[in-house]
This record gives C-alpha cells, structure tokens and sequence, in this order.
C-alpha cells in the first residue's frame, strides 16, 4: 500500500480530507464569482465635493460635474459628462479634449469621465468641450443638436504652507497616492479560499510530522546489543566476588539473547545441556563456533551451581572469549553500531 493510501486508513485524515473537499466546493462558486466581478473604471471611487452643474442639449439634460472642488499640486481632476437615457435621441460624448491624462473612461453609453493632472499651483481652466446629439435611429427626422461647454477655472493650491521658507526646507511628496478602494466580492473570495487551503495545509503538515516523530526506532542488530551489554558488564575498578558470581550469570544471560535473537535458538526456555544440543545440531548451518558455546556455559555453570571459586582474570578472559564469539558471529565491527535504543 502506498504512503497515501496508509495515510487515509487513519481517522483523522479521513476527516481532514473530507473537511478539505467540502470546503473546495463550498468556495468554488464564490471564486467562479470572483472571475465575473467587474472592476470600476474609476480608479479612486466617486469624487468628493464635486461642482454639478447642468445644461440643455435640445431635449436632454446634461450634468457636469468637476471635483474635486479644492485640488492641490498632484491631484487628479475628474469632469464627469452623464446624460439621460432618450428613446429618440442620442449623445455623442467628445473624444478628443485638449490636456487629457489619459484617454477617457467610459463608464456606460450615457456616461464619460475625462481626467486632468494638477501639475502646478495657480489657476487652471480646464477646456471647452463639445456634445452633440442626434436622432436614435437613421430613419428619424430630428434636429441635431450641439453643446459647448466651458471649463470651469479652478484654483490649484500649493503643497507649501505658509511656514515653508527656503531656509527651512522639507520633504515635499508631489502625488499622493489614491485612497484604498474596499475589496470587492470576488477579492474577498479569493482571501477566504487561500486562508481555508493554507490552514488545511499547515494541520496536515502538522499531523504528518507529528505521526514521524511517534514513529519506533530502527531496532538495533542482536550483535550490538550483546556488545553493549559486554560493555556495560566491564568493572569500574576492582572485582568483588558478589560481583564475580553476578558476572558470570550476565554472561550466560548475554549469550543466550544473543543466541535467540540472531539464531532463531529458543535459548530462555532451554536447560544448558539442551541449548548445547542445539548449537552443535545448527552450528554447521549458520557457521559458528558450538565448541565456544559449551565453553562459556560450563564455566557460568559452574560458578553459579557448582560453587567454583570465581577468579577475576579467568572472568576478563571469559568476558573476552564471548566478545570474539559476538563479532564473529554476527559481524559486528563495533558496541557503538546501530542507532535507537540500549542494551537489553
């Protein structure tokens, strides 16, 4: 089975996931409405403080509105041009208007915004524009119509103030930026959909590493184990003769693990003389030495249950013979091979 596969056997994926699905398909039609939201021409919104006037275009009504009324040095003017929808006659809006910024912003067939930069301070008149209308359909017979209207004269007012001098000079920022428009539908959409796909991601992440870390560790090679245990057995300083007959019964203990665990030898539960059995009956098979096996289960045996005097040289020694035993044996090179946990 693949890791995926294991992955979702668990509870709490499975919830996770199916969280995640329903999630998707909750959103998908807020984003498909993200897709068809239609953004405003207008930059910066509808103006604030706007000079409206209107005016007669044969029988339409035409509006006019300039804003903002106070601009300084950087600002954006906007003249806004909106007539009435007629079923017998229609606007034809200017298109090409002396001084324009950029080119105009249709907002629909009645409406024309046209923008002007406040480059310097002082009086500005902003041009005459011209509308014209005309009859709705070719067939109609109807007068045509033109309107000329006059830019108003604005004041653009200087970012200096009056405690600016040329012996205190300061930063002068020219342009300020446009306010922030509020986010629409769709926007909003779309930060919800990546805040639920983001959260999803991190608890996943979250759970996959938590479930590494509880994972067990490699087990260690029966040889290491055995020779850290050898390791461990080895005095500090001088042998006491408890420790002597506690010795001899580790060592016996060491070689019995070591047996089953590499071997496949149920050596716990067997009496030495069947555990000798054993070993010269398998030797020949998994190639070790059955003869070193009698040798140090005689001597344990003998010390444990014979009441044979314990000597610590002849200990080292037997303590020596079973580390050669392991190494060949098993093919350690070194007690410190392997990694996780200690000695059994």
């Amino acid at each position: 089975m693949t890791p995926t596969g294991r992955l979702m056997r668990t509870g709490w994926y499975r919830v996770a996931f199916r969280a995640a699905q329903i999630g998707a398909v909750a959103l998908s039609p807020l984003l498909l409405l993200a897709g068809c939201t239609r953004e405003s021409p207008v930059r910066d919104g509808a103006e604030s403080a706007a000079l409206v006037t209107h005016h007669r275009l044969g029988e339409l009504s035409i509006e006019m509105r300039v804003g903002p009324t106070e601009p300084r040095v950087g600002d954006v003017i906007r003249v806004t041009l909106a007539a009435p929808q007629s079923d017998h006659a229609e606007v034809e809006f200017p298109s090409d208007v002396p001084g324009l910024a950029r080119p105009p912003v249709v907002i629909s067939a009645h409406e024309r915004v046209y923008e002007f930069d406040a480059i310097e301070s002082g009086e500005m008149v902003l041009p005459a524009m011209v509308l014209r209308s005309r009859p709705r359909f070719a067939e109609a017979v109807g007068p045509h119509s033109e309107l000329r209207l006059e830019g108003p004269v604005l004041r653009i007012r200087s970012v200096l103030s009056e405690t600016d001098a040329p012996d205190r000079p300061r930063e002068i920022i020219g342009v300020r930026p446009a306010p922030l428009r509020p986010l629409t539908v769709g926007e909003w959409s779309l930060i919800a959909g990546g805040t639920v796909l983001a959260v999803s991601g991190l608890w996943l992440t979250a759970l996959l590493i938590r479930r590494a870390r509880r994972r067990p560790p490699a087990p260690l090679p029966p040889d290491v184990i055995a020779l850290r245990a050898l390791s461990a057995l080895a005095p500090g300083g001088r042998w006491e003769e408890s420790r002597l007959r506690e010795a001899h019964g580790r060592i016996a203990a060491i070689l019995r693990e070591f047996l089953q665990r590499r071997f496949s030898i149920g050596a716990a539960d067997m009496t030495t003389n069947e555990l000798l059995a054993q070993a010269e009956s398998r030797a020949a098979e998994h190639g070790f030495d059955a003869g070193v096996v009698r040798l140090i289960l005689t001597a344990c045996d003998a010390v444990k249950y014979a009441a044979g005097a314990p000597d610590p040289r002849a200990t080292e020694e037997l303590m020596s013979v079973l580390r050669a035993f392991v190494v060949s044996a098993g093919g350690a090179a070194s007690p410190d091979r392997g990694s996780g946990g200690g000695a059994a």
